[in-house]
């Protein structure tokens, strides 16, 4: 059984060595490690060039998706039977490899998928494991209901919907579904991933026995309520806020069509409304037009990743 690891790293030098060590001890021998070094200006890039025993691809920051779909396209070019695939800020637990592959071998799957754990709480974290829903007013992954008591047995279940922190793909897998869309760059590229998965009619196994905890350094998983009047979000800050509704709205728009995409992206305007009409509504009309041309872009196809940062720089405030 040959195994491949891919991490995607973004400035977390620290995160990172931590997650190595824990790959480095795992109780199951894994037989290369690629790491897609996202363009860090941290030390990362000068730490990689001083270790041994990596694959180690040092390219532009072309987010998560394209960290992902470019490590996943090299080590499925190898002989590997399963690829395995995190983020810098997730830490297998020592045995998670070898758990997750003892439950392959006793099930008929294409991919597995640990338990994930909030690292600061020990809880687990279900955001990461789901069903996938599609609807007219409703398209996302919703959270698994997980069977606590079964927690660290053989227990395992099928899911539908796993995140990049921790699954292994098998080699069949990758060869039917492909990689991932690198142009998609942040934000639901793992859910539309699933969705090819499970169009294929690949199967996904939640496995009980194995854990990997998140660090989650740069993403909080929050329900967002209807009218909670948040601050606006920082000029500097909204980089990253148009590839969640853009790419949101390019699913959608693929799967069920221009009007189902219009539906399942309207709360996103909503709620910037509710959120500038009460705190700061002078910038109102400057971050309605920023979200929607996140939306019209997804609907269109338009997947320029240059774009946000453009729109950005309209912005008076």
């Amino acid at each position: 059984m040959r195994i491949a690891v891919v991490v995607v790293t973004y400035n977390r030098l620290s995160l990172l060595k931590e997650c190595l060590i824990a790959l480095k001890n795992q109780t199951l021998k894994i037989n290369k490690i690629f790491i897609v070094n996202n363009g860090s200006t941290d030390g990362t890039t000068e730490w990689l060039a001083q270790q041994d025993g990596f694959f180690i691809v040092n390219q532009e920051n072309l987010g998560s998706s394209g960290g992902f779909s470019k490590g996943i396209s090299m080590a499925s070019k190898e002989n590997f039977d399963w690829i395995w695939v995190m983020d810098d800020d997730a830490e297998p637990a020592l045995n998670c490899l070898e758990n997750c592959l003892k439950a392959a071998n006793n099930n008929d799957v294409d991919i597995i998928a640990p338990l994930l754990l909030k690292a600061s709480t020990n809880k687990v974290d279900v955001m990461h494991r789901g069903t996938i829903v599609e609807s007219l007013t409703k398209f996302e992954s919703v959270p698994h209901l997980l069977r606590e008591d079964k927690i660290n047995t053989d227990y395992v279940e099928n899911v539908e919907f796993v995140s990049f922190v921790g699954p292994l793909y098998s080699k069949k897998a990758v060869q039917i579904v492909g990689i991932p869309k690198a142009e998609l760059f942040l934000h639901h590229d793992d859910f539309e991933y699933s969705i090819r998965m499970k169009d294929a009619g690949l199967k996904s196994l939640l496995v009980y026995s194995a854990m990997i905890f998140h660090k989650e350094a740069a993403h909080v998983h929050e329900k967002s309520k209807w009218l909670k009047f948040n601050k606006p979000t920082p000029k500097q800050k909204l980089f990253i806020k148009y590839f969640s509704p853009r790419n949101k709205a390019f699913i959608v728009r693929k799967r069920k069509g221009v009007l189902a995409a219009i539906i399942i992206s309207f709360p996103v305007l909503a709620r910037e409304f509710t959120r500038h009409i009460f705190t700061n509504p002078i910038l109102l009309p400057g971050r309605l037009s920023f979200f929607f041309n996140a939306i019209t872009d997804g609907i269109k196809g338009n997947l320029d990743n240059g774009k946000s940062k453009r729109l950005i720089d309209k912005l008076k405030k």
